[in-house]
């Protein structure tokens, strides 16, 4: 796994900085989009192999499963953000579709991880973090569902 954010630490820090200003003016709380995403040729043997709730990179996702498949190509991975995901208050996100060339993909963005020395790990895992599973698969694809370890935690208590 590469951490290309080291490349571009300045563009790094002002794209994590644009999410979170916008994902602050953003009405997610009312968000019921299911989000996808598409690896080409990634598919995990072992889940564990995530780790809970952080993304090594930014994350682009669109809310056309076809759009993610494409990305994916003949076989690989498919994140499926659930909705969660948008509305929990530190997995920065945020609505670009209004400036990308691509319109018809819908992007929302999804900020890197930056690592909070704020929260001790167990706190940063049942608040701020995300937790993932395998939704489904088959030879040519790998679906993981990733949903907001808050809701998780809700849902469990149900």
């Amino acid at each position: 796994i590469q951490f290309r954010h080291h490349n571009w630490p300045y563009l790094d820090f002002c794209l994590c900085e644009a999410i979170m200003i916008l994902h602050k003016h953003e009405r997610r709380e009312e968000s019921n989009i299911e989000l996808y995403y598409g690896l080409k040729d990634v598919r995990l043997e072992n889940i564990k192999e995530i780790k809970s709730g952080f993304f090594i990179n930014h994350v682009s996702t669109s809310d056309d499963i076809q759009v993610a498949q494409m990305y994916r190509c003949s076989q690989g991975c498919i994140l499926h953000f659930h909705p969660s995901m948008r509305r929990a208050q530190m997995i920065f996100s945020c609505d670009v579709s209004w400036i990308s060339p691509f319109k018809h993909e819908r992007e929302i963005l999804f900020a890197r991880s930056v690592i909070s020395h704020v929260f001790d790990e167990k706190t940063h895992k049942e608040q701020n973090a995300w937790n993932a599973k395998v939704e489904s698969e088959d030879e040519y694809t790998q679906m993981i569902l990733l949903t907001w370890a808050r809701y998780d935690q809700f849902i469990n208590k149900l």
